[in-house]
């Protein structure tokens, strides 16, 4: 964890430079509370990191789409495939009800003029 590595070592040597005396156990115990904060986050970004190599290219567009990280995706040319034959059936499934209703309407008209 290289970001938090050198903010560690100054705690660590702080804590170790403080003078062994009763009246700074509180300002001790503050800086090791500290160090305590640094290491959990970085076993937090640790397993985020695990975490996110083992998403699908869908789940982690999907987790950056709900974070407001996605700047912009990187898809395979497969996938840009992909999503335009979905986007294709989506048209298509949309003019086929659009025709739908057309006729039943015109079926509707022509019962009413017979």
């Amino acid at each position: 964890m290289g970001k938090t590595e050198k903010t560690k070592k100054l705690i660590e040597e702080a804590i170790r430079q403080l003078p062994e005396d009763f009246s700074l156990r509180d300002a001790r115990y503050h800086m090791t509370r500290a160090l305590n904060e640094i290491q959990q986050v970085e076993k937090k970004r640790a397993k985020r990191s695990q975490q996110e190599e083992k998403l699908t290219p869908r789940q982690k567009w999907e987790m950056d789409l709900q974070t407001g990280s996605l700047v912009r995706p990187e898809l395979t040319p497969q996938q840009k495939h992909d999503v335009l034959a979905q986007i294709d059936s989506m048209i298509d499934e949309q003019e086929k009800k659009i025709q739908n209703a057309r006729n039943k309407d015109e079926d509707e008209t022509d019962l009413l003029t017979d």
